[in-house]
């Protein structure tokens, strides 16, 4: 299945069109959204493969890490775009030469220099070397019998055993 085969189905989902009309509309500004894509790409190559990359980044990381800050997901995504760069710096190079001119070819080495950065910055650390148990740090313990109070806390009850308070004129108990 083709790229953005099923983008008129989430438009129609989503209540961007439901009659006709909205769907002629819709599509008009599909169009024209692309014609306009393919203008600037052709007054403005290497400013738009940057552009699209950095789209890209932001498209590729929301898939699969949500729940993660919006930053980490970027970087991720751009991580993920940028290293083929890394595996063959000149492939990329002569890839985006072809589509956005020979100024393009500064974008691969960018996004080379980029992952090695990250991995530099992200490498896992050495493990500290271990301690004998007498040196470690031992957990501290609350008072003697404060966390027994805790556990066994409950609510003041009557003489049958039922909370205190009725719960409904601001008595707590």
């Amino acid at each position: 299945m083709r790229y953005g085969t099923l983008d008129l189905l989430i438009a129609q989902r989503l209540g961007f069109w439901r009659t006709p009309l909205n769907f002629a509309v819709f599509n008009l500004a599909y169009t024209g959204v692309a014609a306009a894509v393919v203008a600037l790409w052709l007054v403005a190559p290497v400013p738009s493969l940057v552009a699209f990359l950095l789209i890209s980044a932001a498209h590729f990381s929301s898939d699969w890490i949500r729940g993660r800050s919006l930053a980490l997901r970027f970087v991720t995504g751009a991580a993920l775009l940028s290293l083929p760069s890394l595996r063959d710096q000149d492939a990329v190079a002569d890839l985006y030469a072809t589509l956005a001119g020979e100024g393009a070819r500064a974008v691969a080495g960018a996004q080379a220099a980029d992952v090695l950065l990250r991995l530099l910055l992200y490498a896992p650390q050495p493990a500290a070397p271990a301690r004998r148990l007498s040196q470690r740090a031992r957990p501290r313990r609350p008072p003697h019998g404060t966390h027994r109070r805790a556990l066994n806390a409950r609510p003041p009850v009557d003489g049958r055993g039922a909370p205190l308070g009725d719960g409904q004129h601001g008595i707590p108990y």
